[in-house]
């Protein structure tokens, strides 16, 4: 090697972010010779090559959460950490945040009870930022679901009740069941003379068989999370004989209602029905006693017309004269009166005139004619 030449090494796969001691020595058939002083370089900062390690959840609320991390290893750092770059999905709103903090720990909050969140962190030097870590997935707490809806009850026959609802609208977690409460009162007391009877169920709806008739039902269902039961929805059903009908719907709250007050309804009904009886009752009457009138005014107006009156008298009439026995016709007095002579039978007619004197309400009154009048007549 000539003297004064200069040489060149290049050293590779340095660290970024670390100071290296460098020093020079010559080896020939002798041996090694003494090192030169040593030259401290030290190498420039680099974005982290390795993302933050053991990010996990603490303190899960219902609406807030807190992530810790641990920084990179020391080898990946590749300079001094100056900030943490969070990261948060909303899964169910399709949105995306970032937040930067100096600290290996973060609290957030104003989220949604049980929403689904995605949730990695990355390290971040002077020069850039790191990688990611592995996403992290979780869900809020849940929180108690809302009140069921469109609750209604559907009665078949006399003595069975179908109970149907709808799933809450905001559930704030996986339901579990549903139960199903209710009481039977009678119409003129709040007290229960049934129940209550709780029945759990998978499903939203229900049937209710052997249920009594003339009492007063109340049914209410709420649903159930891991987080607990929530508001009650009810309605309200009478079984009666003449009386099958839901007196309250869908999601109302009639908690409130009192006995009394549905005493009083369905008694005021009652009255109703047989108020109406007893006036269709009495327009029947009416109807018939005016029918009544009218027939025996038509019977007057006929009796008092000019009524034809017969008579067959069947007597033996000994006959002063036989001379003239036989088909002679005699002409009886003026008022039209006419006898006719046959073998022992004489038929009588007579004419009454409207003006005579009898009773017009019952039979019109019959003047028989004897045999002397009618030998009189004849002589």
């Amino acid at each position: 090697m000539e003297p004064f030449a200069r040489e060149e090494v290049i050293v590779s796969n340095l660290e970024p972010d670390f100071e290296y001691s460098l020093t020079i020595s010559i080896d020939n058939a002798a041996g090694r010779g003494p090192s030169s002083s040593p030259l401290n370089i030290s190498m420039p900062e680099a974005a982290p090559s390795g993302p933050p390690l053991n990010l996990v959840l603490s303190n899960v609320q219902q609406t807030s959460f807190t992530a810790t991390w641990l920084p990179p290893n020391l080898i990946e750092r590749n300079g001094r950490i100056i900030s943490y770059m969070v990261q948060v999905t909303r899964v169910n709103l399709l949105q995306t945040r970032s937040f930067e903090t100096q600290d290996t720990r973060i609290f957030l909050q104003g989220y949604y009870p049980y929403e689904h969140i995605m949730i990695k962190v990355a390290a971040r030097t002077s020069v850039g930022l790191g990688p990611y870590s592995s996403v992290l997935a979780f869900n809020t707490n849940e929180n108690v679901p809302s009140v069921p809806v469109s609750f209604s009850g559907t009665v078949i026959g006399s003595d069975q009740v179908i109970l149907s609802w709808d799933m809450p609208q905001t559930t704030d977690g996986v339901i579990s069941q549903y139960q199903v409460i209710y009481s039977g009162y009678t119409i003129a007391s709040n007290i229960p003379v049934i129940g209550p009877i709780q029945i759990n169920v998978p499903v939203n709806r229900l049937q209710l068989f052997r249920l009594r008739n003339g009492l007063v039902y109340h049914f209410s269902v709420r649903a159930k999370n891991t987080a607990g039961y929530g508001p009650n929805a009810t309605t309200i059903i009478v079984l009666h004989d003449s009386i099958i009908g839901e007196l309250g719907g869908a999601t109302r709250d009639v908690s409130g209602v009192d006995g009394r007050m549905i005493a009083v309804s369905v008694l005021a009904g009652l009255f109703g029905l047989l108020l109406c009886l007893f006036l269709s009752i009495g327009l029947i009457c009416c109807l018939c006693a005016r029918m009544r009138q009218k027939k025996r005014e038509n019977n007057k107006m006929h009796i008092n017309g000019n009524t034809e009156i017969k008579e067959i008298s069947f007597a033996n009439i000994k006959d002063a004269s036989q001379n003239e026995a036989g088909s002679q016709q005699t002409n009886m007095s003026s008022d039209n009166q006419h006898v006719y002579d046959e073998p022992n039978i004489k038929l009588t007619t007579s004419t009454v005139p409207a003006s005579n004197d009898y009773d017009t309400v019952t039979s019109p009154t019959v003047k028989r004619i004897s045999p002397e009048d009618t030998m009189e007549v004849n002589s």
